[in-house]
């Protein structure tokens, strides 16, 4: 008779399963301007994917990332099922999303870029948009 009790469970963190992006891949670069508003034209190869709008926050400390509300919770997924074994609590989570702005392009395909994202990446007035598959960054011009 086997032992049962003798059985050694282990738990395993299981890694959300990458969904399929509800967009083209973003691709391309594109130099544009902020206005005296802040706001910046999303180019119109853009503009379907972010109708609803999208999240917007600082990307490797020197851009910010442009994500579909989608494409943000799939970074969301990526991100926390990495943190899993070494972080606990929901303050890492809670600071992804305070982070990021919500920002809905008007008619005319502009957001507003916050003043708290123009300064923590220095965004003036020359801006370059890279499309990078699942999300945009936009980059200030003197440092792409």
């Amino acid at each position: 008779m086997e032992d049962q009790g003798a059985a050694i469970t282990q738990s395993t963190v299981a890694v959300p399963r990458a969904e399929k992006l509800d967009h083209a891949a973003f691709g391309d670069q594109f130099c544009l301007h902020l206005d005296a508003k802040g706001r910046v034209i999303l180019p119109s190869v853009f503009r379907q994917a972010f109708q609803s709008g999208g999240r917007l926050r600082t990307y490797e400390r020197e851009c910010l990332g442009l994500w579909t509300e989608k494409g943000f919770k799939l970074f969301d997924e990526r991100l926390y099922a990495r943190r899993l074994s070494a972080l606990s609590g929901k303050g890492p989570r809670r600071s992804l999303y305070t982070s990021a702005a919500y920002v809905v392009p008007d008619t005319q395909g502009r957001f507003v870029i916050p003043e708290r994202l123009r300064v923590a990446t220095a965004l003036t007035f020359d801006v370059t948009i890279v499309g990078n598959i699942d999300h945009l960054e936009i980059w200030p011009s003197h440092v792409w």
